[in-house]
């Protein structure tokens, strides 16, 4: 394989991460080291990996390795939605195989609930709460786009609850959506935190390096990793680093990494909170495509998401 020469910007202008608590001073790699397996990306795919193993293999030496810090990576960065069924459903043959959808969403609540567990079992403290989901809508489009949604949704017996402008109100405290479609079964959560909680309570056989990025690899088995401050060797490797996968020979001229942008206010006052009125807490989704989200957070801030772009290497 060689260098790898693609990795991720380490800027700290994620929200999410500057408004946590206490952020321990990171690990790196340091010096050579063996493992039975390596997971590279310590997102929500690589933790994930790496608890699972954690418990299945309790014997083996597992490394998780993150080029920036947990929690300041794209999973810490997202709108902070653990979603049950389609986030936004577009496709006009999204019901046409009804079992196979029932399998999916069955497969995203047996993820939410081993999630869930472990949140419950390890005090994570990241706001989790089964808030549901508010599908917005502030165009003819979107309208149509939520008429769709519901018939699709009926199709495959999944529950939901139509809104009117004046019940919008009322839920978010904003006038400027006209017609809204709610979900119960998403979980919202303060994504960097979370992330942060996962890290922390890993099987004591998983070693978690942030800071920590690979430079160089030599695929094998055995395979061999090198970062600026040590190498690892391992039978096993897992690349759970989605749109950095490139950069390690794979998918070649075959990912188009997109990046949306989003914006956090200061803690509201009472006084402002009151003015906005509605529910102190909740998620809203666009009905329409690359729409905006926005939520109202329980520490008091507003949250808004829009904008897309392309991805840059600089």
């Amino acid at each position: 394989m060689g260098a790898v020469t693609l990795l991720p910007d380490a800027r700290r202008d994620n929200g999410w991460f500057e408004i946590l608590k206490e952020v321990p001073p990171a690990a790196p790699l340091s010096g050579p080291t063996e493992a039975d397996v390596v997971v590279v990306g310590a997102g929500f795919t690589g933790l994930a990996a790496a608890r699972r193993l954690g418990q299945l293999r309790p014997d083996a030496r597992i490394l998780l390795l993150e080029a920036g810090r947990i929690g300041n990576n794209a999973a810490g960065r997202s709108s902070g939605f653990g979603i049950d069924h389609a986030h936004n459903i577009r496709s006009e043959g999204f019901a046409d195989t009804a079992e196979f959808e029932k399998q999916q969403i069955a497969l995203n609540r047996a993820g939410l609930s081993y999630l869930e567990e472990a949140v419950t079992a390890h005090g994570i403290d990241c706001d989790w709460s089964w808030t549901g989901k508010t599908h917005a809508a502030c165009t003819d489009r979107g309208a149509r786009d939520l008429k769709h949604f519901a018939s699709t949704l009926d199709r495959i017996d999944e529950p939901y609850e139509l809104l009117d402008a004046d019940a919008l109100v009322d839920r978010l405290g904003i006038d400027h959506y006209h017609q809204g479609l709610h979900t119960p079964g998403t979980a919202l959560m303060q994504p960097a935190a979370l992330c942060r909680g996962l890290a922390t309570t890993l099987s004591d056989n998983v070693v978690v390096h942030e800071e920590t990025p690979v430079t160089w690899l030599d695929a094998g088995p055995p395979h061999e990793l090198w970062t600026d401050g040590g190498s690892v060797r391992t039978p096993e490797l897992l690349l759970a680093n989605n749109g950095f996968l490139a950069a390690f020979g794979f998918y070649r001229k075959h990912l188009i990494p997109v990046v949306t942008w989003g914006s956090m206010t200061r803690p509201l006052t009472d006084d402002e909170s009151t003015s906005i009125g509605g529910h102190r807490t909740w998620g809203g989704i666009p009905a329409a495509p690359s729409g905006t989200t926005v939520r109202r957070l329980a520490n008091g801030r507003i949250l808004v998401r829009n904008v897309y772009s392309y991805s840059r290497h600089s």
